[in-house]
Protein backbone atom coordinates (compact mmCIF):
# COMPACT_ATOMS: atom_id res chain seq x y z
CA UNK A 1 0.00 0.00 0.00
CA UNK A 2 2.85 2.40 0.75
CA UNK A 3 4.14 2.06 -2.81
CA UNK A 4 0.77 3.35 -4.02
CA UNK A 5 0.43 6.08 -1.38
CA UNK A 6 3.95 7.53 -1.43
CA UNK A 7 5.39 9.05 -4.60
CA UNK A 8 8.06 6.37 -5.05
CA UNK A 9 8.87 4.41 -8.11
CA UNK A 10 8.37 0.67 -8.08
CA UNK A 11 12.11 -0.03 -7.73
CA UNK A 12 12.45 2.37 -4.78
CA UNK A 13 9.39 0.84 -3.15
CA UNK A 14 10.74 -2.69 -3.48
CA UNK A 15 14.13 -1.53 -2.15
CA UNK A 16 12.43 0.02 0.90
CA UNK A 17 10.53 -3.20 1.55
CA UNK A 18 13.75 -5.20 1.22
CA UNK A 19 15.39 -3.00 3.86
CA UNK A 20 12.50 -3.75 6.21
CA UNK A 21 12.88 -7.52 5.87
CA UNK A 22 15.14 -8.00 8.94
CA UNK A 23 12.79 -5.91 11.08
CA UNK A 24 9.78 -7.91 9.90
CA UNK A 25 11.54 -11.22 10.57
CA UNK A 26 12.32 -10.13 14.15
CA UNK A 27 8.76 -8.90 14.69
CA UNK A 28 7.33 -12.19 13.38
CA UNK A 29 9.63 -14.20 15.66
CA UNK A 30 8.55 -12.13 18.65
CA UNK A 31 4.87 -12.47 17.71
CA UNK A 32 5.18 -16.26 17.70
CA UNK A 33 6.45 -16.22 21.29
CA UNK A 34 3.74 -14.07 22.91
CA UNK A 35 0.57 -15.30 24.54
CA UNK A 36 -2.98 -14.17 23.74
CA UNK A 37 -2.92 -12.16 26.98
CA UNK A 38 0.02 -10.15 25.62
CA UNK A 39 -1.97 -9.12 22.55
CA UNK A 40 -4.56 -7.23 24.58
CA UNK A 41 -7.28 -5.28 22.82
CA UNK A 42 -5.31 -4.43 19.69
CA UNK A 43 -6.29 -7.69 17.99
CA UNK A 44 -9.96 -6.81 18.14
CA UNK A 45 -9.32 -3.27 16.92
CA UNK A 46 -7.44 -4.59 13.89
CA UNK A 47 -10.34 -6.91 13.05
CA UNK A 48 -12.87 -4.07 13.35
CA UNK A 49 -10.70 -1.83 11.14
CA UNK A 50 -10.52 -4.62 8.55
CA UNK A 51 -14.29 -5.00 8.54
CA UNK A 52 -14.77 -1.23 8.12
CA UNK A 53 -12.20 -1.12 5.31
CA UNK A 54 -13.98 -3.90 3.43
CA UNK A 55 -17.10 -1.77 3.06
CA UNK A 56 -15.35 1.44 1.95
CA UNK A 57 -16.07 2.72 -1.51
CA UNK A 58 -12.50 3.81 -2.27
CA UNK A 59 -9.84 1.20 -1.59
CA UNK A 60 -6.25 0.72 -2.71
CA UNK A 61 -6.68 -2.96 -3.45
CA UNK A 62 -9.79 -4.91 -4.37
CA UNK A 63 -9.68 -8.66 -4.08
Amino acid sequence: AAVRLVPLGQSAGVAALAELEPVLIRAAARARSISPEDIGGCGFRAEIASMCHEAQETRLFRS
